[in-house]
């Protein structure tokens, strides 16, 4: 079973209100004239509702971060990102502020705190960014965060520029590689029983 969970902590996770998106166009439209799960949910939109059919025909093949053609079917036929060595960075651990968490907290508390009543070991990564990409505040929702579980900020990481797809999302070699990283910081944290330990 499942012994230890990077959950990703971002304003997209923090956020509570709806913001304002450009209408859907072509297949997308049809498909949210056909389905209110399309419809309002944003998260089934763009990148996402393109990563779907994939998801849905091959839930043993792909995990979903999978972007591009290529990266699909490099997972559906079985070929692994080309194997990088795990970069040397460190994340900053921001400090907690043990307050009443606020409202745009609660989702990613309720994450984090059912995943530790199974018995899993939790921590939240803010993920890495290029320059070109403004480094996000968490503020009071991500001060809240880090008051109960491990918070590991990589916004301020340099990983090598080829392994994002763009300025703030890694592509398959950059996973891969930022996987490997997570790992040894695991095991310096001391998950590395966790990480081992299979149940039955």
């Amino acid at each position: 079973g499942l012994r230890i969970a990077f959950v990703e902590l971002s304003r997209p996770q923090l956020e509570t209100s709806a913001q304002d998106e450009p209408a859907p166009a072509g297949l997308e439209a049809w498909a949210a004239r056909h389905s209110s799960l399309i419809a309002h949910r944003a998260s089934l939109r763009g990148e996402s509702f393109e990563r779907l059919p994939g998801l849905i025909l091959y839930p043993r093949k792909l995990d979903g971060s999978e972007i591009h053609l290529g990266e699909q079917l490099d997972a559906l036929l079985g070929i692994a990102p080309r194997a990088a060595p795990a970069p040397e960075v460190f994340p900053t651990m921001p400090a907690g502020r043990a307050t009443s968490a606020p409202e745009a907290a609660f989702r990613v508390l309720a994450v984090g705190r059912e995943l530790r009543e199974a018995g899993v070991k939790v921590v939240f990564v803010v993920p890495p960014l290029l320059p070109c990409e403004p480094a996000e505040d968490m503020g009071a929702a991500g001060a809240a965060v880090a008051a109960e579980f491990p918070v590991w900020s990589y916004q301020e990481a340099r990983l090598p520029a080829e392994g994002f797809r763009d300025c703030g999302h890694l592509n398959a070699e950059g996973r891969a590689a930022f996987s490997r990283a997570l790992a040894d910081e695991a095991a310096r944290a001391g998950f590395a029983q966790a990480m081992a330990t299979r149940s039955d």
